[in-house]
């Protein structure tokens, strides 16, 4: 009721007051005041925002639809809070619609022009309701303020209808109107980037979120501004530096390289810049640049007389991402026969040619346990082998699938996944149980794996 007081209401006005409440009577019509106006605030705040439509604004005559909550009072809800010293009230209709981009599809450009005629008659009834509300909202009668809640509540109900509706025909614009339009769009972005990476120097941010590694699609945008970060610290290198460093690799970086190194580093720029420039120093001072050449790496050299630990599968192998890759036999393996310095080169041998070879691809490494036993495991190499991997390689391998798993082997894994993140334990995939071949062929090809593993390559 204090809300319906007019201003300059004095206290003293209200007769037959109990002394011990008077002085509670100005915070009571102050709070009135405020609630008088609150089932119309509250209809604001939570009513759907008007969704906007897929249209180009253009002039386009009997169209545009002007509300006239324009030519308020100043007493009117719409007015500013100083001329009413009330809270605001806005109204959620349109205030215009334009589909002058709707194009020649003629069989829904009716169902627009119907939608604008109904958006101009809720415009109207909804003006009228604040008019109304506006005008109960100054009586003196108590009574009054029921008939204000529930217009309130009509007005809101009003407002969730036409953002409904704009909802509705926004969703049918988008996918009856312009299905063409986004795929050609769509195409011309994938076109825009599918081409050869411009040089580093001339990478732009759209490059940057363009950048395609593994299964995990294109860079987020958290993602995009860490390799920014990575891209400035690159270009910011002098020529004492670069002296130092593989200047041709570092010269030949493209976005997928500087998002490999973001996800390999956690999303943070500053760390996969430190990795990448150590990576730039440690392939000089290795070698890398020209290991490819050598003939002692290759993996018919190395397991000369030997039979082989490692193969590349032929593609197609992996039936889940299509990823290139690579078998690891450990029954064969004999520590301490081939010196662990040599383990390491090999090693990098194979992921220099993976890189060469699938740029933009994650390798999946497929582990033979098949007659494998404690005399076989070599944590020396492992030790030497791994910080390789992760500090020059980093997010390379995108899948590992270990086949079979005995049961001591895999409460060891659920001790070990304890500690590591979502993500690595997500690339794990261990096979156990009577029916692990099985389960091998539901995810690898059975004519590119070998028979002990289920398959039906009698090569490997």
């Amino acid at each position: 009721v204090g809300g319906l007081l007019p201003e300059g209401f004095a206290c003293s006005s209200l007769q037959r007051v109990p002394r011990n409440l008077s002085c509670f009577l100005p915070v009571a019509i102050r709070v009135g005041r405020m609630l008088g106006t609150a089932p119309m605030s509250l209809s604001t705040a939570f009513s759907p925002s008007f969704a906007p439509m897929p249209f180009r604004p253009t002039a386009c005559p009997g169209a545009s639809l002007q509300h006239v909550g324009a030519f308020h009072s100043p007493a009117s809800p719409l007015a500013p809070p100083s001329a009413r010293k009330l809270p605001a009230l806005r109204s959620s209709s349109p205030t215009s619609f334009s589909p002058g981009a709707m194009g020649d599809v003629a069989e829904v450009e009716g169902s627009f022009w119907m939608f604008a005629a109904w958006a101009s008659l809720m415009s109207g009834l909804e003006h009228r309701l604040l008019s109304l509300h506006d005008r109960l909202s100054r009586k003196r009668f108590g009574r009054v303020t029921a008939a204000a809640v529930v217009l309130g509540l009509l007005v809101a109900m009003l407002r969730a209808a036409v953002g409904a509706t704009a909802g509705f025909f926004g969703a049918m614009a988008r996918f009856a109107l312009v299905p063409q339009a986004a795929e050609e769009l769509a195409d011309a972005e994938e076109a825009e980037f599918a081409g050869e990476a411009p040089p580093l120097r001339e990478l732009r941010a759209e490059h940057l979120a363009a950048a395609r590694f593994g299964e995990h699609g294109r860079a987020t945008r958290r993602e995009a501004e860490a390799m920014g970060v990575v891209r400035d610290r690159v270009l910011a290198l002098s020529d004492a530096q670069r002296l130092g460093m593989d200047q041709a690799w570092v010269d030949a970086l493209t976005p997928v390289d500087l998002l490999r190194y973001v996800r390999g580093n956690g999303g943070q720029g500053g760390r996969a810049a430190d990795k990448l420039l150590g990576t730039a120093v440690w392939r000089k001072e290795y070698g890398v640049a020209g290991i490819l050449d050598e003939e002692d790496t290759t993996i018919d050299a190395f397991f000369a007389d030997k039979t082989h630990e490692v193969d590349w599968l032929a593609e197609g192998a992996d039936l889940e991402g299509g990823r290139p890759s690579l078998l690891y036999r450990s029954a064969v393996h004999h520590p301490s026969d081939i010196p662990t310095d040599r383990w390491v080169r090999f090693f990098v041998h194979q992921c220099e040619w993976a890189r060469v070879r699938y740029p933009n691809d994650q390798v999946l490494v497929l582990v033979d346990r098949v007659g494998s036993g404690l005399s076989n495991q070599d944590p020396t190499v492992l030790r030497a082998l791994a910080p390789v991997i992760v500090d020059h390689y980093p997010d390379t391998i995108g899948r590992v699938v270990i086949a079979p798993v005995n049961k001591v082997l895999y409460v060891i894994w659920g001790l070990v996944s304890l500690i590591l993140d979502a993500t690595t334990k997500s690339r794990m995939k261990l096979l156990k149980g009577a029916d692990w071949k099985h389960q091998l062929t539901q995810c690898m090809d059975a004519g590119r794996i070998p028979e002990r593993l289920g398959g039906t390559n009698t090569e490997l």
